[in-house]
């Protein structure tokens, strides 16, 4: 990621943090609002400049982990089609636990 595209990173998310700050949630529901929690503390260990990169950082390393594991994925399932049958197997398998609990827990 270039400089540019850091800046443009961080004020957006220098933009959504003011915006939560402006507009608290009655219940805290993702990482903003820990953050914003931690910055409302005395202790004042934690600055909005380094939420702010920590934030960032997190964002960038969870981007890059994820397509390394996706790509070695691929190659690894290439590699071995019997792994990748089995897989498809599971698959399906997987698939409709998923249905079944989302019918179980949803059922109106």
């Amino acid at each position: 990621m270039n400089s540019q595209g850091r800046k443009k990173a961080m004020r957006m998310l220098k933009n959504q943090l003011q915006e939560r700050r402006a507009n608290p949630r009655k219940n805290r529901s993702d990482f903003f609002d820990y953050v914003l929690e931690e910055l409302q503390e005395d202790r004042g260990i934690l600055t909005e400049e380094i939420a702010l990169d920590l934030m960032f950082v997190l964002l960038f390393a969870s981007f890059e982990t994820t397509s390394l594991a996706l790509t070695l994925a691929v190659k690894f399932l290439s590699d071995n089609p019997l792994v990748l049958k089995k897989l498809t197997v599971c698959e399906k398998f997987i698939k409709n636990c998923i249905s079944k609990i989302f019918h179980f827990c949803f059922k109106t």
